[in-house]
Order: C-alpha cells, then structure tokens, then sequence
C-alpha cells in the first residue's frame, strides 16, 4: 500500500511558537485577525539581527538596543494577535 504524504497542519495563532524562525501563520483566520489588528504577518516574525544593523551608524550597543527592542514589540504584537484570536473562538462558540 502507498504511504500517502503528510499534510502539514496550519499553523494558527494557537500552535505558533513566537521563538522560532521557520514558523509561519498559515491560518486563514489568523491572517485576517493579524491584519484586522493592522498588523502584517511578517511583523510577528523574528528578523534576524544583521537586518536591523545600519553599516556606519550602528555599534555593538546600539544594535543591541535595537534588537532588544524590536523583540519586545514583536512580542507584544504576537500577544496582542494571540488574545484577539482567542476572543474571536469565543465570540463564534457564543454564536454557535
């Protein structure tokens, strides 16, 4: 018997890991909860350090500062979406 391909389950609001850099929402509820909140999925993203750095402007310590603080609001922004989701099962199990 042929072993049929796996279908990766999407990935939701729920089952994100906020740490990790291959995770990406898939979820089409999660996407428009995201967007509704009027954030861009990619803003949910880590971004690795090198892209925050400007050549000539930045030391070590500022990068720092900047990636620091990038992941606090990055965070925030992934809690924000996480609370939004969970409101909306709740409001749609009210409804059902």
């Amino acid at each position: 018997m042929e072993e049929l391909p796996l279908i990766p389950s999407p990935i939701n609001l729920s089952n994100f890991d906020v740490d990790s850099k291959y995770a990406k929402l898939t979820s089409p509820r999660s996407l428009v909860v995201v967007r509704r909140l009027g954030f861009e999925p990619r803003d949910l993203y880590p971004v690795p350090s090198k892209a925050l750095f400007v050549k000539g402007f930045d030391s070590q310590e500022t990068l720092q500062i900047k990636v620091e603080n990038f992941e606090e609001k990055r965070k925030e922004k992934v809690e924000m979406a996480k609370n939004e989701y969970e409101n909306c099962k709740v409001r749609k199990a009210d409804h059902d």
